[in-house]
């Protein structure tokens, strides 16, 4: 039987969710694909994947490297203009040699997650035997540039996979096309890797003193809006003398966010880790995991949260929280950037009954497994591998 090729492109220059996304979609292939000899192939644009190259080979996933030098991955890429000058780099320096491996390899599809314009352009130029797939990696704004190539490009796509039903009637509603369109969770209930991840040892030592904190995880930037989490929580440490609140992440607003600690006087309440290997020891911990964003799509967080049997407390953003949390059966809803009414929900659900709380946390735990390698892999086959 012929080898089917899947290709997925997800250049990225920081870490988002969308990278544990990748590996996690490519595994279920790996998985459960291999008898119908699907093969996940991980295109590496410029070294950016270096640091995942032995999990990625241990699920059997292949590798194939565009760049042969990984200086680029040494450049800082942070900040606004940086990030721009880089994704610029990456178009260009990426052109041709993703043009040669699609035309010379004919991959049965390749899956588009970050740095769309890059491939849409090549198959707006060039006809390609393989399947154009984008997939949506979090919440889609539609500024004048992004519609305008998506139109260009559309009937060139195969398929759009989206991780919650919002986003998909979001594009519906945008471009007029209801048959290319699919809902296709993520990946993010891997068991096998999350008992590997809790088998890591680190040092707990900065928060073993912290016996009663809120929990929030995520990138130091303007999408998770943690400056409105210090602000609010000064009024949650004023009501609540024994809860702290442990943030883990970074990102380019640390700086603005530490002075707002400073400001508020909330130097021994409040705690920052750049970094966790095992976020789920956090989790499990702490009594609750609290999410600010201004937009998610679905959020990974707040799932992993659900299975961990931690209760979730979320700002009604769009297009996430409000689907994970089955309209809050799962969890708590909050009106965004509202401090009245995070207080409001907070109270709820710090006095809220142990039968209420034991609830949502089964209903969470049920809803968790739609985010299973399994689910992903199940629904891919029946809308791609075909």
């Amino acid at each position: 039987m012929k080898k089917e090729y899947i290709y997925y492109w997800a250049p990225f220059i920081s870490y988002v969710a969308t990278v544990r996304a990748v590996i996690n979609s490519a595994t279920s292939i790996s998985r459960f694909g291999s008898d119908k000899n699907y093969v996940p192939v991980i295109v590496d644009a410029f070294g950016e994947w270096e640091k995942y190259y032995d999990e990625i080979r241990k699920e059997n996933i292949e590798i194939i490297k565009l760049a042969k030098s990984n200086f680029f991955l040494r450049c800082n890429k942070l900040g606004f203009i940086k990030s721009r000058l880089a994704y610029l780099y990456i178009f260009f320096r990426c052109f041709i040699p993703l043009y040669k491996i699609l035309r010379k390899n004919n991959p049965h599809s390749i899956i588009v997650h970050l740095i769309t314009p890059l491939p849409f352009i090549l198959f707006l130029i060039f006809n390609f035997k393989t399947k154009l797939v984008v997939r949506i990696s979090g919440y889609p704004k539609f500024n004048f540039f992004r519609k305008l190539l998506w139109k260009l490009v559309q009937k060139r796509i195969f398929l759009i996979t989206s991780p919650t039903q919002a986003t998909v009637d979001l594009v519906r509603y945008n471009f007029n096309n209801n048959n290319n369109i699919k809902l296709l969770r993520d990946p993010i209930v891997y068991l096998k890797s999350i008992l590997n991840i809790k088998k890591i040892n680190e040092d707990y030592s900065k928060v073993i003193n912290y016996k009663k904190y809120i929990l929030a995880i995520g990138r130091l930037t303007k999408q998770k809006n943690f400056v409105f989490l210090i602000k609010v929580f000064k009024k949650v440490a004023e009501l609540y003398k024994d809860v702290n609140l442990i943030i883990i992440g970074d990102g380019e607003e640390k700086d603005k966010i530490l002075k707002y600690i400073i400001h508020y006087n909330l130097q021994e309440k409040v705690i920052i880790i750049p970094h966790s290997h095992n976020v789920y020891y956090y989790i499990q911990n702490s009594l609750c995991l609290v999410s600010t964003s201004l937009w998610e799509d679905p959020g990974f967080v707040l799932v992993e949260a659900l299975f961990s049997n931690t209760i979730v407390i979320s700002s009604d953003c769009p297009n996430g929280p409000r689907e994970v949390l089955n309209n809050g059966e799962a969890g708590y809803l909050f009106k965004i950037n509202s401090e009245e009414n995070f207080l409001s929900v907070f109270n709820k659900f710090y006095t809220e009954k142990k039968e209420i709380i034991y609830k949502k946390k089964l209903r969470g735990k049920i809803l968790a497994r739609n985010y299973c390698l399994f689910c992903h892999y199940k629904v891919l086959q029946k809308i791609l591998l075909i």
